[in-house]
Order: structure tokens, then C-alpha cells, then sequence
């Protein structure tokens, strides 16, 4: 799930809130994932005065992998290919994260086809990410059952923008630390999935 943090206009401002009739909907979730992030949602009401700029920081923890599947019945080019896997090599999995996260910019940019209300989220250039990768290499089964080597990673970024444009994309960023989590489903494998879709559009 990716965090945002910049404003909370939709609970402080319910009636002016342009996705009042979604909030059984969209927003039903975003007490409970806040608290899951253990993240305090009683944002204080504070003046606001004409500003030249706004930050947006926004924060993912997840997992990308290299997907086996296909090699379960060469078993020899299974082994070669798990033990250069399971070497260190952070560059490796920062690359493959970059991947992942590219992914998210289509479904971000387009918000507004997928989700009613909603307004564009586009992501910074990647020299503008910070990348963190944890632990070393895993592999097993528990990623959907598929045979996997991953790696536990948290991304971060900084969103330089105008004063006003937070709030039109999310009311929820509306005021300085309000939080919105926009839940976003990637494939742990991106280069497994491009394999398969070619030139297709990405929302086919």
C-alpha cells in the first residue's frame, strides 16, 4: 500500500468533500489501514495561509521477487539459478524494484478511470527515489504458492508541487500531515508479467 502524507481536508471538511458519496466505498478502509500503519489520523484543524509550494512524501514497504515457476522441471538450471540468486547483490533487487514500482505510474496517472473523484498521482522521476532493500534473499513458497527467491524492500519519495494541487488529487492531503493509503496491487515478479503481455495495455 502506498502512503501519502500532506493533508486530511475530507474529515476536517465532510461537506465539502467531492467524494462524499464514496465514502462507503473508497474511504471505508482508511481508518483501519492507517492503524494498521500505526499511523495517528487525528490530523489538528490549523490556519492556512496562501503558501508558494507543497511536499508530498510518499512511503511503500513491499515485496519484489524473481518468479521459478517455469524451471520446476529442469531441476539443474532450478538449482544455478537460486544459488546466483541467493547471493548478495542489493543493486539487483534495487533495479527489479524500480520495475515494480514504474508499474504503479499508469493505474496513478489515470486515477480518475479506476476510481470515481479521484485525481492524478503521478509519480517523481526515479533518480528521485530512495530505495532500501532488507535482510538478504529469500526463497520459498509463500508468495501466492509460486516457487520464489524475493526480497523485502521500502521505497520512498518527495513530491514537489503548488499549493492547491495536493487537495485537488486527494482531499485527504489537503491539510499538512493528513495521510491517505492507496492500495495498489503489483506483481511481486515484474519482468514475469512483461514476458507475458508484451505490447498489450497494461489494464487489459
Amino acid at each position: 500500500m502506498w502512503q501519502l502524507t500532506a493533508g486530511d481536508q475530507c474529515k476536517l471538511h465532510p461537506g465539502k468533500c467531492r467524494l462524499k458519496r464514496l465514502h462507503g466505498d473508497v474511504n471505508r478502509d482508511q481508518q483501519s489501514r492507517l492503524n494498521s500503519l500505526g499511523i495517528n489520523s487525528k490530523i489538528q484543524a490549523v490556519a492556512q495561509a496562501e503558501d508558494p509550494g507543497a511536499i508530498v512524501h510518499v512511503t511503500m514497504d513491499s515485496i519484489v521477487s524473481v518468479n521459478l515457476d517455469e524451471f520446476s522441471n529442469d531441476q539443474n538450471s532450478l538449482n544455478l539459478i537460486i544459488n546466483e540468486l541467493l547471493k548478495p547483490n542489493p543493486q539487483f533487487w534495487i533495479e527489479r524494484t524500480m520495475k515494480q514500482v514504474s508499474m504503479a505510474s499508469y493505474r496513478l496517472v489515470y486515477r480518475p478511470s479506476f476510481i470515481e473523484g479521484k485525481y492524478q498521482l503521478p509519480l517523481t522521476q526515479p533518480e528521485h527515489w530512495n530505495i532500501v532493500v532488507h535482510g538478504s534473499p529469500r526463497r520459498d513458497h509463500s508468495l501466492n504458492g509460486h516457487d520464489s527467491v524475493y526480497m523485502h524492500y521500502s521505497w520512498s519519495t518527495h513530491m514537489l508541487t503548488d499549493y492547491k494541487s495536493p487537495s485537488i488529487s486527494e482531499p485527504q492531503l489537503g491539510m499538512i500531515d493528513g495521510q491517505w493509503v492507496e492500495p495498489i496491487i503489483l506483481p511481486t515478479d515484474p519482468y514475469n508479467l512483461m514476458q507475458r503481455t508484451g505490447y498489450a495495455c497494461i489494464d487489459e
